[in-house]
């Protein structure tokens, strides 16, 4: 089972603008927000370090120079390179773009995640499971009791996603898209190159019932994007 890192590629979303964190991370990309005294984002890279990850090409946009400036080209065990998108292109439009900059055609499946949230999942275990269940695509999905601010997702009991579901703003029960993502290259390449292309909303229902996954976590979840989860992350990532 493939779990070197010379086989191992990572693409973090790190174009986010960050606009609700704005009186507390002032002019800071989103990514670079402080936590316990350092830029989110190197949360996200341990993270890909530990699962033996070898490369991370950071998917850039506002402030992207910044981004490279703190990063750099390696951390640790990671070669970190940038895919900067010129104009907004979606997250699935980002990783198109990356995939074509770096010309990764020949690598069969990617890892993507969020830059703007973190769970505490064994990625090199969602990417065997991927793997071994020879999926088109495998969502990392949490069981959540407020669903409000993100939406749901539905899955059958052999973990087939079946249905992704607008958020309702209600409080209510349900398993949320947690942003990390292990994607065959048949998914990638069917992103249209040019324009601005959700990954969550444009791609991922096309492949419905077209080897699809869900695979829920009992990790611990955050994300960073208002102020009140922001501070929660301080005292989880903390507690890493």
């Amino acid at each position: 089972m493939p779990s070197s890192r010379e086989r191992k590629i990572a693409f973090v979303l790190a174009g986010g603008l960050g606009t609700r964190l704005r009186p507390i991370i002032d002019n800071l990309p989103k990514v670079l927000a402080p936590i316990e005294g350092r830029p989110f984002i190197t949360y996200l890279l341990d993270q890909l370090d530990k699962a033996k990850f070898n490369r991370a090409v950071l998917c850039t946009g506002y402030l992207g120079e910044v981004v490279q400036a703190t990063i750099g080209e390696n951390y640790r065990g990671l070669m970190i390179q940038y895919s900067q998108e010129k104009t907004k292109m979606g997250t699935g439009g980002a990783i198109r773009l990356a995939y074509d900059n770096f010309k990764n055609g020949s690598l069969d499946n990617i890892l993507a995640i969020n830059g703007d949230s973190f769970c505490r999942e064994d990625l090199n275990k969602l990417w065997i499971n991927h793997i071994r269940n020879k999926a088109a695509g495998t969502i990392l999905l949490k069981k959540m009791n407020n669903i409000d601010r993100y939406g749901s997702v539905s899955v059958d009991r052999l973990g087939n996603i079946t249905s992704f579901i607008e958020k309702k703003g209600k409080k209510e029960k349900g398993l949320i898209n947690t942003g990390i993502y292990v994607l065959n290259k048949k998914i990638i390449q069917s992103i249209n190159v040019g324009g601005e292309v959700s990954l969550e909303h444009d791609i991922f229902p096309k492949w419905l019932g077209n080897g699809l996954l869900g695979i829920e976590t009992g990790a611990p979840f955050i994300d960073i994007g208002t102020p009140s989860s922001f501070k929660e992350a301080q005292q989880i990532l903390k507690d890493k």
